[in-house]
């Protein structure tokens, strides 16, 4: 071979040298519990920080949400692909969707060094079979109420906390949901909004267990499969949908008509939105499935979106992401 020719194939290694190298694919060789894999929900309540990581089936708790993701505290990590949690003040509840159930934990407390002061947060109570893929709770203080969706069977499911004890009071069968797979509901302005897949977004009654449509929202096709309705302090209603989309409008007429604004690439984001939530005045977007990562923003009555930041990246999953998501139903 002559040197030219050695020259020449020499070079065209160099490129797959160093893709063979540990570094090529950024966090490939972390263990997952250092990185977030389709986390849906961060929220704040009762000082405590938590997130849902989804894919990951575990939940994790701080007092100090920009720590590194290793400071955090784990609540549970033997569950099924769990997507939100809520509190009353009093207990934890939040969804086991892979199994068909909801669990609960007492509340507890970190003190300013991130040591509990209050004892474990154990799990202590399992509401079994509350549908096919309970999929979001949430508490509504007008009602001193829990609220269950099951995305897959629509069913509605109100619970209570009795001393300390989740007690049922009303499950129902949403037929006004059309069967449409339904991943959230909100309360807002002492009404119900049901997000859906295909069916837009429909507003209920809800008090008194009294379930009736007052108004459905179509959606442009962008937004067609949805995953959340939000509305922030300043008064500007949210709306997320897979794949990849998060738009914002004055109300949701407005986003019906298609009238709103895109937040896809001011934002930065490479996964798909999910639940949103405000914490101290900001605005938290986890990212799910394509890319796993929560950015936080601010809003204000009649400016644009500001002080972007970057929580969490973690990227595309990575082998070791996918092995976990494999281990529990999901």
């Amino acid at each position: 071979m002559s040197t030219r020719l050695k020259l020449i194939v020499l070079l065209g290694l160099v490129p797959l040298l160093g893709q063979c190298s540990d570094d090529a694919v950024p966090g490939e060789n972390e263990p997952w519990e250092h990185r977030l894999y389709t986390a849906t929900h961060i929220t704040k309540l009762v000082g405590t920080y938590f997130i849902v990581d989804t894919w990951h089936h575990r939940i994790l708790y701080s007092h100090f949400p920009y720590d590194d993701l290793t400071q955090w505290n784990t609540l549970t990590d033997n569950i099924g692909g769990p997507h939100s949690i809520a509190t009353d003040g009093d207990i934890v509840v939040y969804d086991d969707t892979g199994y068909g159930n909801l669990r609960a934990a007492r509340y507890f407390n970190l003190d300013h060094f991130g040591v509990e002061i209050e004892g474990n947060a154990d799990e202590y109570e399992m509401v079994y079979d509350v549908g096919m893929r309970p999929h979001r709770v949430i508490f509504d203080e007008g009602t001193d109420s829990f609220y269950a969706i099951s995305s897959g069977s629509q069913e509605i499911i109100r619970l209570t906390n009795e001393r300390g004890r989740l007690v049922i009071r009303h499950r129902e069968e949403l037929t006004l949901l059309n069967r449409a797979y339904t991943r959230s509901m909100s309360i807002i302005d002492g009404r119900m909004f049901f997000v859906t897949r295909g069916h837009g977004i429909i507003e209920t009654t809800y008090r008194d267990d009294v379930y009736e449509v007052v108004q459905t929202f179509l959606m442009p096709t962008a937004l067609d499969d949805l995953n959340d309705l939000f509305k922030s302090e300043a008064g500007w209603f949210y709306v997320t949908a897979s794949p990849g989309a998060i738009v914002r409008a004055r109300s949701i007429e407005d986003i019906s008509a298609g009238r709103y604004e895109d937040l896809a690439e001011s934002l930065g984001t490479e996964g798909t939105p999910y639940y949103l939530s405000e914490v101290d005045g900001r605005i938290f977007v986890p990212q799910i499935t394509e890319h796993s990562g929560i950015i936080s923003f601010s809003d204000s009555d009649l400016g644009p979106i500001a002080d972007i930041d970057i929580l969490y990246d973690f990227g595309p999953p990575v082998p070791a992401d996918e092995y976990r998501k494999g281990l529990y139903p999901r």
